[in-house]
C-alpha cells in the first residue's frame, strides 16, 4: 500500500504528517498510526492547508460504515453543517499559553501552525506544549481486576491491556496521564500483572 505524501513535506516539522488530497482514509490512519501526532494534515504540493483528519474523523467514519478506500476529502464533506467544520489552525509563532487556550476551548490536542500564506510550518501538540510542565502529582491506576463480565475476551488477557485499536487500554490511559504532565505513575495490579510489567516495563518508554 502507497500512501499520497507531499513532495515537499521533509520541509518543516512534523511534515512527516502530511498527505495529499487524493490519499485514501485508509492511508490516513496509516499516516495518524505512524506519528505521535495523532493527526494527518491534507496539503497541496506548495504546503497550503486544505484539511486536517484526527483519530475521531476516522472514528466516526467507521461508525458511519464509510468505505476507508474513499478519498479523505469525503471526511471534509461529513463535517458541513457540523459545529467546527473547519481545521483549527493558529499562526506561525503563536504563544504557548495562547496555544493550550485553544487547545482547550476548542478541544483538540494538535493544532497546524501556519504562515501568512496558509502554508503550514509546524505543528504544535499538547504532548510537547506540557513538556515543560510537570504537575507535582502521582497518578495511581486500578488495574488488577478479573475482568469477569468480559470473559472470555479476559481469559488469557487482563482487563487493562484488552487492545482498543492498537495499543492496550492501559496504555491509552498511561499516555493522557502523560499529555496531562504528570509524570509518576503507579499502577496496582494483580490478576496476571505479569503480561502488565511485561509490556510498560520500567516505564522509559
Amino acid at each position: 500500500m502507497s500512501i499520497h505524501i507531499n513532495p515537499l513535506q521533509r520541509r518543516f516539522p512534523g511534515s512527516d504528517l502530511c498527505i495529499s488530497p487524493e490519499s485514501s482514509i485508509r492511508q490516513a490512519i496509516t499516516c495518524i498510526n505512524g506519528s505521535d501526532g495523532q493527526i494527518a494534515l491534507v496539503v497541496d504540493g506548495e504546503n497550503h492547508l486544505l484539511d486536517t483528519v484526527t483519530d475521531g474523523d476516522v472514528r466516526r467514519a467507521i461508525l458511519a460504515g464509510v468505505d476507508l478506500d474513499s478519498p479523505v476529502t469525503v471526511l471534509r464533506d461529513r463535517r458541513v453543517g457540523s459545529l467546527y467544520p473547519e481545521p483549527v489552525t493558529a499562526p506561525a509563532g503563536t504563544d504557548r499559553t495562547a496555544l493550550l487556550g485553544l487547545m482547550e476551548q476548542r478541544g483538540v490536542r494538535q493544532i497546524p501552525l501556519l504562515d501568512d500564506g496558509d502554508r503550514v510550518t509546524g505543528v504544535a501538540t499538547l504532548r510537547e506544549l506540557l513538556a515543560v510542565q510537570v504537575l507535582p502529582v502521582r497518578a495511581v491506576v486500578m488495574a488488577g481486576g478479573y475482568g469477569n463480565r468480559l470473559r472470555p475476551l479476559t481469559e488469557d488477557i487482563p482487563k487493562p491491556m484488552l487492545p482498543v485499536g492498537d495499543r492496550p487500554l492501559l496504555e491509552l490511559i498511561v499516555n493522557q496521564l502523560r499529555e496531562a504532565g504528570v509524570r509518576k505513575i503507579s499502577l496496582t495490579t494483580h490478576y496476571k500483572s505479569e503480561r502488565i510489567s511485561k509490556h510498560f516495563g520500567d516505564g522509559r518508554d
